[in-house]
């Protein structure tokens, strides 16, 4: 169960794009049992189940006789799935259950896995050791230590192969191990050599590479062509056409940061457009770009004439017409002619989406021992500064476009985007 578990948690950022769910079914406990209300507070199920997922794809995932342990994840107890209006799939008889991907989902009976449709038929019988969601209409399966990929009937479509777990991104998947990552098409046939130090993901057409010898970045097309010769200490990737890059400077993966070096900008075909001036550079967001100057943050646009002039000791990209700034170590928002829109006053801070933005004041990070932190109340503003929802909670997460989940302690309730709370917090 654990290794599956693992597999899910590297992939669970990619797959999340990948599924449907439902944000009109919130999910709720009321004395440790499980729900659904839909966004006015109305019970559309009611807290019957050990614990319910969201409905994702028209199912949602539920355990009946299961307890969650000291890390959340429930212990005993059968999974099944049920749909929009309660009605199980099957009885409760698997040990674990995945949410629904591509009309597929994960199904787990003694130590073995397979895939259920969402009839609850067991498509592809539960006979791997591991395997993954399905994604770009192939799941990875492990046999033997080794992985393949199989498409949703269960056909093979890669032979089981490669040493090390892989997603595919715009039909393209890097295998490999550190010092000899490559990437392969989705019949399993390499496009590149096994040559890379480190291969991410295809995005927009191109994927960042980093060679052994040097640890030069560049990037590769498609086809596996260099299309940018790696000759630089980092790149951050296309935004709006263009691409920050360090060059002189060398990535420390100890530190999670680029040292030495300066930084510019760069088009698709690998010409500087952009003459690497900075001490650091962020992404072109709206137009604008935060770039680092004697120690001082500003913004710059398409042209690299200077929109808003550097004096921030941090500036984030622009969202919705505001961008995050830190002065003496406080998070506030500016407009994009620098005007401040909201004094720096919070200790932590999101990005504006749809008018709100989710704000924390009173967290102290602890990078030595993080669970020594003080985490703080979370609130929601509107670009007046005005709460929207108070600021009382141990944390908030948006839950779809209007909707915000609201914690305190081990339970949670909800508020919409107007400030109202429809559903109190509970556990």
């Amino acid at each position: 169960m654990k290794k599956l578990l693992i597999v899910w948690f590297i992939f669970s950022c990619v797959v999340s794009f990948a599924q449907d769910v439902n944000y009109n079914y919130l999910p709720v406990k009321v004395n440790g049992k499980f729900g659904f209300i839909d966004t006015t507070g109305k019970y559309l199920i009611r807290p019957d189940f050990d614990f319910l997922g969201y409905l994702t794809e028209g199912r949602a995932r539920v355990n009946v006789g299961g307890k969650p342990d000291d890390l959340g994840f429930m212990d005993g107890g059968k999974w099944t799935f049920i749909d929009s209006l309660g009605v199980p799939l099957t009885t409760p008889k698997y040990d674990i259950v995945q949410d629904f991907s591509e009309n597929r989902a994960v199904v787990m009976k003694g130590d073995k896995y397979g895939f259920i449709d969402k009839k609850g038929h067991e498509i592809i019988p539960c006979q791997y050791t591991n395997i993954t969601d399905f994604h770009n209409g192939l799941a990875q399966f492990e046999e033997n230590g080794r992985w393949g990929s199989m498409d949703t009937d269960g056909n093979i479509v890669i032979a089981p192969r490669f040493y090390n777990v892989y997603q595919f991104s715009e039909d393209r998947a890097a295998v490999g191990y550190i010092f000899n990552k490559g990437y392969i098409n989705k019949l399993g046939n390499f496009i590149t050599d096994t040559n890379f130090f480190d291969a991410k993901s295809f995005e927009g057409g191109l994927a960042i590479v980093v060679t052994v010898d040097s640890a030069r970045y560049g990037m590769v097309d498609a086809f596996g062509t260099m299309v940018i010769q790696c000759k630089y200490g980092y790149i951050n990737g296309f935004h709006e056409d263009f691409c920050a890059v360090n060059i002189g400077g060398v990535y420390a993966i100890d530190l999670l940061n680029v040292t030495g070096g300066k930084w510019g900008f760069i088009d698709k075909a690998g010409n500087v457009i952009i003459p690497a001036v900075f001490e650091n550079a962020g992404n072109f967001s709206e137009g604008l770009c935060p770039v680092k100057i004697k120690g001082k943050w500003g913004y710059i646009d398409k042209d690299n004439k200077t929109i808003i002039p550097p004096q921030f000791s941090e500036a984030l990209p622009f969202s919705s017409g505001m961008a995050r700034i830190v002065k003496s170590g406080k998070y506030g928002y500016i407009d994009k002619t620098g005007k401040t829109k909201i004094q720096p006053q919070f200790d932590d801070a999101g990005d504006f989406k749809n008018g709100l933005a989710i704000v924390n004041k009173g967290r102290e990070y602890n990078e030595y021992q993080p669970g020594l932190g003080k985490p703080g109340k979370c609130g929601v503003i509107n670009k007046s500064s005005r709460f929207v929802v108070p600021l009382e909670f141990d944390d908030i997460r948006h839950e779809g476009q209007n909707m915000f989940r609201v914690i305190k302690g081990n339970g949670w309730g909800y508020y919409n985007s107007k400030g109202e709370c429809i559903f109190v917090v509970t556990e």
